[in-house]
Formats: structure tokens, sequence, C-alpha cells
């Protein structure tokens, strides 16, 4: 029993993990009085106490604290330390906390929620191949809301009274979706060029291009910014690596 559990909550947890990265730029209800970042928090939130529970139990069955250090440990909590210091001596402790109506981000929980979510995922992701499918995830979750932003655009709207705008798009406010996408192009455009299979090359070549048309809809200044910072990365990468012709074509498509 204590091994199939074991090998289950792995499982179980590389699903939760999973299912916010698609939650992230997907998830939305109509029901309540914020239809999106409220409830992307919400399943976000579940998602994570979900897991670290699973990984609590986990731990307890194995009779060990099982942690990955990384470099990035270190400059979260001290992130979050400063956050909730900035926060315990606002004026408003509430809203610095828990956030505003309508208006969870910048607060204290949401971000120690997504710090979670972070060290839960970087302990319990041992192969590459499970990162390759959350990041996959997340790039299909975000080619769908990029693909509703563009139709919304044209003025296709999605059969809902709430979607007839030409600004509607899965993320609520469009200049998150332009930050999401400046943050995802990147890793398209790496597999686009760099990975063996032609196929992999081709979906992330034509994921890349609905993702940088939707960008330049939005025409937002600061995702321009950080994507080419990102951008410039990825050709010094280029340059060190001799591509096949194929490879050669993917870079040139995108380019």
């Amino acid at each position: 029993m204590k091994e199939n559990f074991l090998k289950l909550s792995q499982n179980l947890i590389f699903i939760l993990v999973t299912l916010s990265a698609i939650s992230l730029p997907l998830f939305f209800l109509p029901t309540t009085s914020e239809f999106f970042e409220f409830n992307k928090f919400t399943a976000v939130l579940f998602l994570t106490v979900a897991a670290f529970i699973i990984w609590a139990a986990r731990m307890v069955f194995e009779k060990r604290v099982v942690f990955t250090r990384t470099p990035m440990d270190i400059p979260i909590l001290i992130l979050v330390t400063v956050f909730f210091i900035s926060s315990f001596s606002s004026i408003d402790q509430f809203i610095s906390f828990f956030g505003a109506h309508g208006r969870i981000w910048p607060s204290v929980i949401p971000l120690a929620t997504v710090a979670a979510l972070y060290f839960v995922a970087v302990a319990n992701l041992k192969t590459k191949k499970q990162v390759n499918i959350i990041l996959w995830a997340l790039l299909g979750a975000t080619v769908i809301a990029s693909i509703i932003a563009i139709v919304s655009y044209f003025g296709m709207y999605l059969p809902f009274d709430f979607a007839k705008i030409r600004s509607f798009n899965p993320l609520g406010v469009i200049n998150r979706l332009a930050l999401l996408q400046a943050m995802i192009i990147p890793i398209a455009a790496s597999w686009a060029i760099y990975d063996k299979d032609k196929t992999v090359r081709l979906a992330a070549t034509i994921s890349t291009l609905i993702l940088a048309f939707s960008l330049v809809l939005i025409n937002f200044l600061p995702a321009y910014a950080g994507l080419l910072v990102a951008l410039i990365f990825l050709s010094v990468g280029t340059l060190r690596v001799k591509l096949t012709k194929t490879q050669q074509g993917s870079a040139a498509v995108l380019a």
C-alpha cells in the first residue's frame, strides 16, 4: 500500500501542477462579480494546497523531508518576505494581504501561493519529460487564449453576452495576455528551432506565429520590451549551435 501511494502521489502532484499551468491562461467563471483574476487565483490556490497535502503525506510515509534546492529559492523567499513586511506595515493590511475587490494582485497571499506552487513543482518534478509536458500544456493553453483574442478582435465573438467585446480573452485584461505571450514565445521559438523532431518543430512554429500575431494586434509596449530581451538571448544561443537545413528553415520562418 505504501509503495502504491508513493507512485500515485507523484503522478497526482504532476497532474495538479499541469492543471495549474492550464488554469492560468484559460480558467474563468462568469458566475462571480469578477470573472477572471479571482477565479484563476482560487483554482491555483486549491490545486497548490492539494499538491502540498499530498507532498506532505508522502514525506510522512517516507519518513524524510524532500526538498530540491535551486538558485531561485533565496530570491523567491526574499521577495515573499519583503511583501509580507511591507503589507504588515501598510495602512490597509487587509488589502495588502488579500487584495482589493476585483483586483487580487499585488498582495501577499497570491504571491505566497505562486511561490508555494514553485517549490512543490521543483521538489516533485523529476524528469525532463514531465517539465516538457507542463510547458507544452502552458503553451497550448496560451495559444487557445490567443486564438480567442484574435477572433474577438475581428468581431467573431464567442456565443456569450459577456464575450461580445473586441478585447475579450480568457485572461480578462488584454495586456496581461500580451505579457504572458512575451514569456511563452521564446519557449515555443526555441522548440521550433532546436528540437530534433520535425513534428514538434512544426507545432512549435505554428504556435509561435499565432502568439506573435496576437501580440502584434494587442500592441503593448512592455510586452515587446520583455520579448526583445528574451529573443536576444535566444539569438545568441542560435549562433553557438550548428543548425540543420530544416532547423534553419524554421528559424527563417519565425524571423
